[in-house]
């Protein structure tokens, strides 16, 4: 056996693995990728409703009415859901930090 190799009774893949899924949580990147592939689904939810809403009213199957309050129904969906976003996105940073010190001071421990 080479001196730099180590055998199989020697690896620990439940540490390994363990290690590979902390920084794959800890990527704070593909934390924001979601919270922005978020935002997109509602931009694009937002944009197909009004579209849709639009076009009801065109057709004449909304009274000018109807359209107004399903116009207001929608823009506070779409506010109830940013700020719903934003509260996420402020639970995530923060579990993310704590995370963070949780792991700096096992590592202190361990190197004790």
């Amino acid at each position: 056996m080479e001196a730099g190799a180590s055998s199989i009774f020697e690896s620990d893949p439940f540490k390994d693995f363990a290690q590979k899924k902390f920084k794959e949580l800890l990527d704070h990147d593909s934390m924001h990728k979601i919270i922005q592939m978020r935002e997109q689904a509602l931009e694009v939810r937002h944009t197909t409703q009004m579209d849709s809403i639009n076009k009801m009213f065109a057709t004449n199957k909304y009274s000018p009415r109807t359209f107004q309050n399903k116009k207001i129904e929608l823009e506070k969906w779409v506010r109830k859901e940013r700020e719903n976003i934003q509260m996420s996105k402020k639970d995530i940073e923060k579990g993310w930090f704590c995370t963070q010190e949780f792991i700096k001071r096992v590592r202190a421990q361990m190197e004790e």
